[in-house]
């Protein structure tokens, strides 16, 4: 099919033919189109499969999906939708059934993932492209697209798409429009769990030293379920920790001798105002005002990986929400200073609205020093 030009018209009423330019004319690379997509999701056609792909997010660049390679972008919506997408620039029809049969093994691998997974390859690709990690519900709230009490909604949808498979693959590039039946029919005899499965076609144009991107849907499978698979360990309602339970997991997975953990938890948990809760992926030291509660800092396990860490803007804002003066928090933060991981964090005054990681060892290893300073916030919270 021979390539459409557009005409652009000037304030003047003269028009001007620009040519599509072939993406396959070694002008342009898979790099360029994964740069412009993580940097502008809107990009892609999703329109077609409902709101739940609604304002995409980028939280991934080439993620390890473990044995079956890398996934070259990953998307997430407010609402809960996973999108994988997959960057190709064909030049023969097996390309296009590799690709087809790695993207479906992409989504295989991720089915066996849950929100914290998630959550630790969000933390790492904001870092790595910010300078400060956000989990999925930071990077939400700072674009406005939710609030934190919208957080354990939007976790259980995220663990129900992944457990049932229920994800988006896009296949995103040039050179798909032959034999898109025989290809169709290919992705049929693959299925192996619920998806949807798209290939998209971006169509570039040049003109006057800028670039003109119109992105556009070729080509979408209906839902595709069969055989969903979902592992023995994710079946049924989840196994509801104990405070010795995340204790011996976080101090395991951190290589730390449980009982300098057990000493932290329960000196703070004596603390008056401050309560404990615990779901698998973290232990949150929590403060109640004005009838709503909100964790001061945590201890967490993100994909096998232990932190410690608190959101000092989030703390401010819900503490300015219910009447208390945002200043009460900041002799606190000014005590944690001396703890955080700059490895990992953006330096103070916490104007950012991400996690802000502490040094493990050292923060677990003054627990008298953390207990006065909680006490003293609480204290400040009240008068």
């Amino acid at each position: 099919m021979r390539a459409r030009p557009i005409v652009l018209v000037d304030a003047d009423g003269n028009s001007s033919r620009i040519d599509r330019t072939d993406l396959l004319s070694g002008q342009y690379t898979e790099l360029w189109l994964q740069d412009l997509l993580s940097a502008n999701p809107f990009l892609l056609p999703t329109d077609d499969f409902g709101s739940l792909y609604d304002n995409l997010v980028c939280i991934g660049r080439e993620v390890s999906a473990n044995r079956s390679g890398y996934i070259d972008c990953l998307f997430v919506s407010p609402a809960g939708g996973i999108v994988i997408v997959e960057t190709k620039l064909f030049r023969n029809q097996e390309a296009r059934r590799t690709v087809v049969a790695q993207i479906i093994d992409y989504a295989k691998e991720i089915q066996t993932w849950d929100c914290s997974a998630l959550d630790e390859i969000s933390l790492d690709y904001f870092f790595q492209t910010t300078g400060q990690g956000f989990r999925l519900i930071d990077k939400m709230a700072e674009l406005g697209y939710l609030r934190f009490c919208d957080e354990s909604r939007f976790t259980d949808t995220i663990n129900h798409n992944l457990s049932s498979g229920h994800i988006l693959l896009m296949i995103v590039g040039d050179g798909i429009r032959s034999n898109v039946h025989d290809l169709a029919d290919f992705i049929s005899s693959n299925a192996v769990m619920s998806f949807d499965l798209a290939l998209a076609e971006m169509e570039i144009y040049q003109t006057s030293g800028s670039t003109i991107v119109v992105p556009r849907l070729f080509t979408r499978t209906e839902t595709i379920e069969r055989n969903v698979y979902i592992p023995a360990a994710t079946k049924g309602k989840p196994h509801t920790l104990s405070e010795l339970d995340f204790i011996n997991a976080f101090a395991d997975a951190a290589g730390i001798d449980p009982d300098l953990v057990t000493e932290f938890v329960y000196s703070l948990a004596a603390v008056d105002g401050i309560n404990v809760q615990v779901s698998p992926a973290e232990l949150s030291f929590r403060f109640s005002l004005g009838g709503g509660d909100y964790a001061l800092f945590a201890l967490s396990i993100q994909n096998g990986h232990p932190g410690i860490y608190s959101m000092p803007y989030w703390v401010k804002q819900f503490l300015s929400k219910h009447g208390a003066d945002k200043s009460s928090a900041d002799l606190f933060f000014d005590f944690m200073r001396g703890y955080l991981d700059m490895d990992r964090c953006k330096l103070p005054p916490y104007e950012h609205t991400g996690s802000y990681f502490l040094r493990m060892q050292d923060t677990l290893n003054h627990a008298d020093d953390f207990v006065a300073a909680v006490a003293d916030f609480i204290s400040a919270i009240k008068e």
